[in-house]
């Protein structure tokens, strides 16, 4: 396999925050974060914020929303509690806070 994207963020509660993303390869950040959000969804994650709305967020379906509806959302996502993942050698899960790396191989 060979590395061709990840991903480094935070959680807390419910809410998981992206801090920054890379690729080497082009479109790998696509199916990176696409991934990634569907493990966030199955782990019980009730928010992803992405940061900055880019084009290729809103081609996946990103979207803009307004400060207090992100303020409604991240306070009733945080208050809730930690989700647990799987044990991998790519997810570490200290609590309350959650720190990851998601890398995307080829």
């Amino acid at each position: 396999y060979v590395l061709v994207g990840g991903e480094l963020g935070s959680g807390c509660g419910a809410v998981y925050t992206s801090v920054s993303g890379f690729y080497f390869k082009d479109g790998a950040e696509t199916i990176q974060i696409c991934a990634m959000a569907r493990l966030l969804q199955r782990s019980g994650f009730d928010l992803l914020a992405l940061g900055q709305c880019i084009e290729y967020k809103k081609s996946f379906g990103a979207k803009t929303i307004t400060r207090a509806e992100f303020l409604s959302l991240h306070h009733a996502a945080r208050a809730k509690a930690v989700p647990t993942f799987e044990k991998t050698d790519w997810v570490r899960t200290p609590s309350p806070f959650t720190f990851m790396c998601v890398n995307c191989y080829l």
